[in-house]
């Protein structure tokens, strides 16, 4: 009894000559996929400019007007935060970073 080996089926050769051309259009897709993203991502990565409002100085030296002088920028920086062209920087995290007060 010869031995003969058994030719594989066309339908498996076709598939394992189409599998680099898969592999090729995958990954294709995975860089189209990935440089659309890119481009589409959000305004917001951009750098953007930034403020910080400081409370008025009391130059008068009463408590009324220093409250006003803090109430003015509290109201100044959320006006300007509603801005999607500036970030505006909360005070509170300058008093803390320089250590000292703010303004009056």
């Amino acid at each position: 009894m010869p031995t003969e080996m058994a030719a594989e089926p066309p339908a498996v050769v076709g598939a394992r000559q189409r599998r680099p051309w898969l592999a090729a259009v995958a990954a294709l897709l995975v860089v189209l996929a990935g440089l659309t993203a890119w481009a589409t991502r959000p305004a917001g990565s951009e750098a953007l400019p930034s403020i910080a409002v400081l409370p008025f100085k009391n130059l008068a030296g009463e408590p009324r007007w220093a409250r006003l002088g803090q109430g003015l920028a509290a109201e100044i920086g959320t006006d300007l935060a509603h801005s999607k062209d500036i970030v505006v920087i909360p005070a509170a995290l300058l008093r803390k970073s320089c250590g000292r007060p703010l303004g009056g």
